[in-house]
């Protein structure tokens, strides 16, 4: 899932997104991360929580406005791992600074107003 809350379904959709996105809003950016954490549930199966961040084209330090958490899950098939879920959540901390939580909460309620209305009205 991306950090938009858009859920994308096999390798093609993935592609096809990540695709479009590199050629116009990433493009010239790197992608950065790191593993913080790894929990085997069996020795097939394991659960990583990982931090990531976008180099902005002309920069050489992660943007703080696009830091990222991941939850992926990958299960090994014939001795190879394969991720097969991935959750990636924009850091958008409320309750830091008055000003931060204040501006959360105003965009939150913009956001409401740009959904669709079967979105709106399944939401109350």
């Amino acid at each position: 899932m991306a950090f938009d809350g858009e859920r994308f379904r096999g390798r093609e959709e993935i592609a096809h997104f990540h695709g479009k996105e590199f050629k116009t809003h990433l493009r010239g950016t790197r992608l950065v991360g790191d593993v913080t954490d790894l929990r085997f549930l069996t020795n097939d199966i394991a659960v990583m929580h990982a931090t990531g961040g976008t180099i902005l084209r002309g920069k050489s330090a992660p943007a703080p406005e696009r830091h990222s958490l991941q939850t992926l899950v990958a299960v090994r098939r014939n001795g190879e791992w394969k991720i097969v879920a991935f959750q990636n959540t924009r850091v958008r901390p409320i309750g830091r600074s008055v000003l931060g939580t204040l501006l959360w909460l105003i965009s939150d309620r913009l956001w409401r107003l740009c959904l669709p209305k079967e979105q709106t009205t399944q939401s109350q």
